[in-house]
């Protein structure tokens, strides 16, 4: 099949000024996604979620010994706090919705046991 890169510049055609065949997509005015890149550069608290973020990231990978401002130990431990609150909610909806098979599963066996006996 070859580079997806080749078969892409295809149908994009690649950028008169540096060559590059690569997507960027455009979103809609009010996509969170957009909203949260903007932040992320051009506000004081999303510019310490990118540092806290590469602060972590540094300290997974054992990059460096980064020193850790107040503020980034924060919002890394905020940002560890929302993780496993997601992961939460994530695992109670998929035992909710393992629930809910079962119980479905469980009504097609008896109504088919009902439909059996006449």
């Amino acid at each position: 099949m070859g580079n997806p890169e080749d078969r892409l510049s295809k149908y994009t055609g690649g950028c008169p000024e540096c060559g590059s065949s690569g997507i960027v997509p455009l979103r809609c005015d009010r996509c969170p996604v957009a909203e949260m890149e903007w932040q992320r550069g051009n506000s004081a608290a999303g510019r310490l979620l990118e540092q806290a973020l590469d602060r972590r990231f540094d300290l997974k990978e054992g990059v460096g010994h980064p020193e850790i401002t107040a503020d980034e130990a924060l919002a890394l431990r905020i940002m560890q706090d929302e993780e496993r609150k997601w992961e939460a909610e994530l695992n109670d909806r998929q035992r909710q919705e393992m629930k809910q098979m079962e119980l479905e599963r469980r009504m097609m066996g008896q109504g088919q046991g009902a439909m059996r006996r006449r």
